[in-house]
């Protein structure tokens, strides 16, 4: 009976295994098999291969009745449900198609992942692969004379299809890329006695890939996709502990301070990164201030929101269906497109009940990880971190449908379980 149970443990580590390999090849197809050295279609195989391992997990999960389901695959999927049904009074009715087809795609991508990133050492697997994708991608943006951008010209728009999605992958890297530096890249954080003695080589390699990344988001122009990673360190930093289990809130809020002008005066003062970035991050200070005018496009996202907001008002409760807000933004400003607002699209397309339904995540995360002793520190700053860069994120873009912020909020759930007491 013992030496069946020891089999099946094996199994069961064997299939966690070339899940998790399956997960960080996935994460690494999605930064460099852009069309540039390496084929999407490898992208692609890898997400069959990863999907395919997860099917099989869960039949042989099925079997042994451990079904390997979380708190996040069951809200979203209530949030699917939620989401349908408000399809049927919608202008939109296509579900393999647009917004809903994204969100099954996220679903299933998200399952996956959450079944095998599973504890502490499969996290850090993870976030160490985010930003050597990211490094690397670099790199070859680089050999291959593509690093560069212009406000006109944004970097990723040839090879991504838009300078966004690239920015969105870039910032996710540099993201796990700081959490790395601030809480895991320390002589104790490693078991290896090598990694021990190369531990300072380690923190300088991902100080230089977070810098890297940085750069490549301000060639992107993607203003948020570059403040956020800032935000995300402030929130890591005044979380840390010391020896003594203090905090500093005012020494890192002086930190943070001080990264943020330098990295302003950077943008504005040389000409490549104000080329790319400078300018538009000036447009938007000056429309903001009343002091000039927002860009093209700043202003007329504004225009949308409040049109969202102002019909929103007159049908609160159950807004006009899923995904309906392009309809009548065409007719509105000539636009076919979402509202570039998360709340004023949840809002609009299915009123209170989809808002408070996709942001209940938000709160109960927020509520059980504040709330919580057990959760080690530096999982809780994680997960904090990505909660209010979230929901920062969403005053500027629409993230219930996009795959990069489900992963990441997956992520963000899973490292909610990870207690002191975890084994990693």
């Amino acid at each position: 009976m013992q030496k069946q149970r020891m089999l099946n443990e094996k199994k069961q580590h064997i299939l966690q295994n070339v899940g998790l390999a399956l997960v960080c090849l996935y994460i690494f197809t999605c930064f460099v098999a852009v069309d540039i050295v390496v084929s999407s279609t490898f992208n692609s195989i890898t997400l069959v291969l990863l999907l395919g391992w997860a099917l099989l997990c869960l039949v042989r999960s099925w079997t042994t009745k451990k079904l390997p389901l979380s708190g996040y695959t069951a809200w979203y999927a209530v949030f699917m449900v939620i989401s349908f049904v408000s399809m049927l009074y919608s202008k939109e009715q296509s579900i393999f198609s647009g917004q809903f087809y994204l969100m099954l795609v996220s679903f299933c991508v998200t399952f996956a992942i959450l079944m095998f990133i599973r504890n502490e050492f499969s996290f850090k697997i993870l976030a160490y692969t985010f930003i050597i994708s990211g490094m690397i991608l670099v790199f070859i943006l680089y050999a291959k004379g593509l690093l560069s951008g212009t406000v006109s010209d944004r970097l990723g728009t040839d090879f991504m299809g838009n300078a966004n999605n690239f920015a969105h992958f870039m910032m996710i890297a540099s993201m796990f890329g700081l959490w790395l530096i601030v809480y895991e890249s320390d002589k104790k954080s490693f078991n290896s006695e090598l990694f021990q003695k190369g531990y300072i080589v380690i923190k300088i390699a991902l100080l230089g890939a977070v810098l890297l990344c940085l750069y490549s988001l301000i060639l992107s122009g993607g203003r948020k996709y570059f403040v956020l990673p800032f935000v995300f360190l402030y929130v890591l930093l005044i979380f840390k502990k010391d020896k003594k289990g203090k905090t500093h809130f005012w020494l890192y809020t002086a930190i943070a301070i001080v990264l943020v002008v330098v990295a302003y005066l950077l943008i504005m003062k040389v000409e490549t990164l104000y080329n790319a970035i400078g300018k538009r991050i000036e447009s938007f200070i000056q429309g903001l201030t009343g002091k000039g005018e927002y860009d093209g496009s700043s202003a007329i996202r504004s225009t949308m929101r409040e049109y969202a907001l102002s019909m929103w008002i007159q049908n609160p409760i159950f807004g006009y269906g899923f995904d309906s807000f392009k309809y009548y933004n065409l007719t509105e400003t000539g636009y076919f497109y979402y509202s570039h607002c998360n709340y004023t699209e949840m809002l609009f397309n299915g009123g209170i009940i989809l808002f408070v339904a996709y942001y209940w995540i938000y709160y109960y995360l927020f509520k059980k990880t504040i709330r919580s002793k057990n959760i080690d520190s530096k999982y809780k700053s994680f997960v904090i971190a990505v909660l209010v860069c979230g929901l920062l994120f969403d005053l500027f873009g629409i993230s219930y449908s996009i795959l990069t912020v489900q992963i990441v909020n997956a992520i963000a759930f899973r490292a909610s379980s990870f207690t002191t007491q975890t084994i990693s």
